[in-house]
């Protein structure tokens, strides 16, 4: 029973983004074939076969705290508070763990679920890898659902950010979905951090058809129950733009990294995507390094 009202709700949720911004990162409803999301994680797939986290309580927690987002009046996805061993959600926002008690500055991680990063632990998020990387300053999650650029620079402006603090943004799928290259907006949030004395970043984050298929990424690739039909001809003709435009950001003086092929050398050994956006901890470090390595210079 409690599986099929975690499966209702979250049914429910995505139909409302659907409805709410006319795109949807992830897709579970049932279609013409393959398994859905929960489907997958429950029968322990390759991307988690290393993952010491995982059991079917674990999968379960992890879409128990899933059915607390809700679409606010101001149009974004927002979280409800949840506990759990694996997964806690405080002041709606997921948490880092490792945070500092005493610090000076924040660096906060503006993004969409690949951000959030619903597929792994508290602990095996961006955010806390980051964290453990750079103990003396705290690190935010500001991942939501269903989050362009403009949706996160919409956040940017309600979040109580300090001088020298560092905003960091993460363009890529999302982006890409709501037909949108956000030039532009990235540009108006330079200008805003620089007139707010932030320290200003952004992340081209990949997806999975950045190098050939192995078996098991193909048969994510061809399941139309997690993955859009038209995503990949989508993804492949819009993001040689997305990378034109972190470049120009970067000969700007930004930090703007393309992350585009970070995840390239590590899946000619291992398995870590879970559908063609969402990776396992193993993806997330390697963003979190890069991030660090960027950040420390």
């Amino acid at each position: 029973m409690f599986k099929r009202r975690v499966w209702l709700r979250r049914l429910i949720l995505i139909v409302l983004i659907l409805i709410g911004s006319g795109v949807a990162i992830i897709i579970i409803s049932r279609r013409k074939g393959g398994p859905n999301h929960y489907q997958i994680r429950l029968a322990h797939p390759a991307a988690y076969a290393h993952s010491p986290y995982w059991s079917t309580d674990f999968v379960n927690e992890q879409f128990a705290a899933d059915t607390m987002w809700h679409l606010g009046a101001d149009g974004m996805w927002h979280l409800g508070d949840f506990t759990g061993h694996w997964y806690n959600i405080r002041n709606g926002l997921r948490v880092t763990t490792n945070q500092p008690t005493v610090y000076k500055h924040t660096i906060w991680l503006f993004g969409s679920s690949q951000i959030y990063n619903a597929e792994t632990p508290d602990d095996d998020t961006v955010a806390s890898d980051l964290q453990r990387l750079m103990p003396d300053v705290r690190v935010v999650n500001l991942g939501i659902y269903a989050a362009p650029i403009p949706v996160q620079f919409t956040r940017l402006k309600l979040t109580p950010v300090e001088p020298g603090d560092t905003v960091i943004f993460f363009s890529g799928v999302q982006d890409v979905l709501n037909s949108t290259v956000p030039t532009a907006v990235l540009e108006n949030i330079r200008l805003y951090a620089q007139d707010h004395d932030l320290r200003f970043a952004h992340v081209l984050l990949p997806h999975l058809w950045t190098k050939p298929l192995s078996a098991y990424e193909q048969a994510i690739a061809d399941n139309d129950t997690i993955t859009l039909p038209d995503v990949r001809d989508k993804l492949l003709s819009t993001w040689p733009d997305m990378e034109r435009m972190t470049a120009s950001l970067a000969q700007e003086g930004v930090i703007s990294l393309d992350l585009t092929h970070v995840y390239d050398a590590v899946r000619e050994t291992q398995e870590i995507y879970l559908d063609y956006v969402h990776v396992n901890e193993v993806g997330n470090k390697l963003v979190a390094q890069r991030l660090f390595e960027a950040l420390a210079q």
